[in-house]
């Protein structure tokens, strides 16, 4: 079934090797899986020039990407920096470097991050979700995050491309926790957990509070 898959991403990129999504599609599944279902570093690469080619913005994006699943998370950051230098005119290309710097809890480069996506487009309601991200991260204005993510909750539909609900809720409770209120941050874990079992830190966090309320 894997080399299924990758042969469909293959034909996508055969039918329109113009189409970005598609080339970074098979270049994430290259990197990603063992060489025994089609992985390939040298095709990962290969798909990552070709992106390059189309967009230097989205090239930059998916050499980021390459580096994160290589575990490579300096050089990644260079590439994300890249991004930030050529200032995109689409905030989406802000919000992926958004997400790397929520994934190295970096808080100070995500403010960064979060000032100049507000500049291209200072009324998208994700502004808020990363906001209030950043205030959990940095431990500062707590307040403020709260309302940040439960803005986001109240005005934003459930969308697969956008943040999603369940992680806001996860950043609840990671809030909640930090401020001492346990039982508060257990009901905004398990409600994470209802909107998306998959979510591996939720479920540890859930765990280690449920231990230490025994």
């Amino acid at each position: 079934m894997a080399k299924k898959v990758k042969k469909e991403f293959q034909n996508a990129v055969q039918l329109d090797p113009s189409n970005i999504q598609a080339r970074l599609d098979l270049m994430e599944y290259c990197v990603s899986a063992p060489w025994i279902v089609g992985g390939s570093k040298d095709e990962a690469r290969a798909q990552i020039e070709a992106i390059e080619k189309l967009d230097p913005i989205k090239g930059h994006l998916a050499r980021g990407k390459y580096y994160l699943v290589e575990k490579k998370p300096d050089q990644a950051e260079r590439e994300y920096r890249e991004v930030l230098a050529a200032k995109p005119k689409r905030i989406e290309a802000y919000f992926d470097v958004a997400e790397f710097y929520v994934g190295q809890n970096k808080a100070l480069e995500l403010q960064t991050t979060i000032d100049a996506a507000a500049q291209i487009a200072p009324n998208d309601p994700r502004l808020a979700y990363y906001r209030g991200v950043q205030r959990v991260l940095s431990g500062t204005d707590q307040a403020h995050g709260e309302e940040y993510l439960k803005g986001y909750l109240e005005s934003t539909p459930d969308r697969s491309d956008w943040p999603s609900h369940a992680l806001t809720r996860n950043w609840f409770g990671r809030l909640y926790q930090a401020e001492g209120k346990r039982t508060e941050a257990a009901e905004q874990y398990r409600t994470a957990l209802q909107l998306d079992p998959t979510l591996k830190d939720t479920k540890a966090r859930l765990e280690q509070l449920e231990k230490k309320s025994k």
